[in-house]
């Protein structure tokens, strides 16, 4: 077996590396179908559609679902607290550190 084919790599990972070796082998996919195992996972979602993959996933019951256009916003009466010895982070950067967690392959 290939060094390349022994690293340990999520399952999201995986579908996504056949995915594109079956494109790369002619395959054409209409729409991609994946469980609430795949759905929950934010990257994979973002690798579908990054590659113009028109996709179906599940999702939990419990997952929250908001349009891109959603701003979350803290009433205007309550002041935001900083919990000591930590900074505040916007949304985007947490989501792009956990990107990078889960495609470094320590997942």
């Amino acid at each position: 077996m290939p060094e390349a084919a022994r690293a340990s790599r999520c399952e999201g990972e995986i579908a996504l590396a056949e995915f594109d070796r079956l494109r790369d082998n002619g395959a054409r996919f209409v729409t991609v179908l994946a469980n609430a195992g795949y759905g929950s996972n934010a990257a994979f979602r973002r690798a579908l559609d990054e590659r113009s993959l028109r996709f179906a996933v599940g999702i939990l019951c419990t997952q929250k679902v908001y349009a891109d256009d959603v701003a979350l916003v803290p009433p205007p009466d309550r002041a935001l607290k900083v919990i000591p010895d930590q900074n505040l982070r916007t949304v985007e950067a947490v989501l792009d550190e956990l990107e990078l967690f889960l495609f470094s392959g320590s997942c």
